[in-house]
């Protein structure tokens, strides 16, 4: 009788692990763009082009900027939760950063050998999304890199 229960307490168990939601970058910004207190700030194509007459833009055409600064604790947590079950086949993770309580995650959508979208998501203690949209040359990143050195 203990194993029939042990053994139903264990499928509950891992029941319970596929039934958790699990995320898409599109269901992500869908969702906490809502977030109570969120600040945020969008360029469209129109800024960005005015952008680019002053400085190099270098093929990003949109921006979004979600700051969670000003969000609850428990909003915080809800995105620290969500993005711990981030999937999305349709993104490549460039990067993954795990330091002294900050976690930084970088996704790329490659379109034709040009990233057409890059996401950060940042989880330190404000946390924050960041989307860029275009058409992107990935050598770029290598001339920003050279032009502003390590930090």
């Amino acid at each position: 009788m203990k194993k029939y229960l042990l053994l139903l307490l264990l499928l509950l168990t891992v029941q319970q692990g596929y039934c958790q939601k699990s995320y898409t970058v599109e269901q992500l910004f869908s969702e906490f763009s809502k977030a109570p207190n969120i600040e945020t700030v969008k360029l469209g194509k129109f800024a960005m082009g005015l952008a680019s007459i002053f400085t190099k833009t270098m093929g990003v055409k949109s921006v979004e900027v979600y700051s969670f600064d000003s969000c609850s604790r428990e909003t915080k947590k809800k995105l620290t939760n969500a993005v711990k079950v981030l999937k999305d086949s349709s993104y490549d993770i460039l990067m993954r950063v795990n330091d002294n309580g900050q976690h930084v995650r970088i996704l790329t959508k490659i379109k034709d050998n040009y990233i057409s979208e890059l996401i950060v998501i940042t989880l330190d203690p404000s946390g924050a999304l960041i989307r860029l949209k275009g058409k992107i040359d990935p050598s770029k990143f290598e001339d920003v890199t050279h032009e502003y050195g390590n930090g």
